[in-house]
């Protein structure tokens, strides 16, 4: 089976491929847009050993959702990105970042302020150069430019 999610839906797809696993099904492959941090180190640690050959966390410049859960809010929650990150500072032609570890500074760890990434919640609707907010999604239909995904679990 093949996944994918964006924003909350990508964490529900996370959570949701570790319980299909269990059941017995292969995961293929999965690509989240958008996905916050899902999991403890236990998680992340586990998903990464299952799925990191065929799993993508996509993320766009400032987008504020992957920032949440913060590592540290009083306490430290101990929430933690699945890995690889593939990070895109501006448009899909500008290319990309790959990264293997939740910190790194290559990728979106490089924006750790909530309060300004909030400011830039136009990066959490537009992915790949597809604007996602309702919306958009609403006018595409109507405009009959929303097909079907062939064998993809939509979350």
């Amino acid at each position: 089976v093949k996944t994918t999610g964006h924003s909350l839906g990508a964490a529900i797809d996370g959570i949701a491929m570790m319980d299909l696993h269990s059941a017995g099904w292969k995961i293929e492959e999965s690509y989240n847009f958008g996905m916050p941090r899902t999991g403890n180190e236990n998680f992340a640690a586990e998903f990464n050993k299952l799925f990191s050959s065929k799993f993508y966390r996509v993320t766009h410049h400032r987008d504020p959702v992957v920032q949440v859960p913060p590592p540290e809010l009083i306490v430290n929650w101990h929430f933690t990105h699945v890995e690889p990150e593939v990070f895109y500072k501006g448009k899909v032609a500008d290319g990309f970042n790959q990264c293997t570890e939740a910190r790194d500074k290559q990728c979106s760890a490089q924006y750790w302020d909530i309060a300004i990434d909030l400011l830039n919640l136009g990066d959490h609707l537009d992915y790949m150069g597809i604007a996602s907010s309702f919306f958009d999604c609403k006018k595409g239909a109507e405009d009959g430019e929303v097909g079907e995904v062939p064998m993809m679990l939509m979350v």
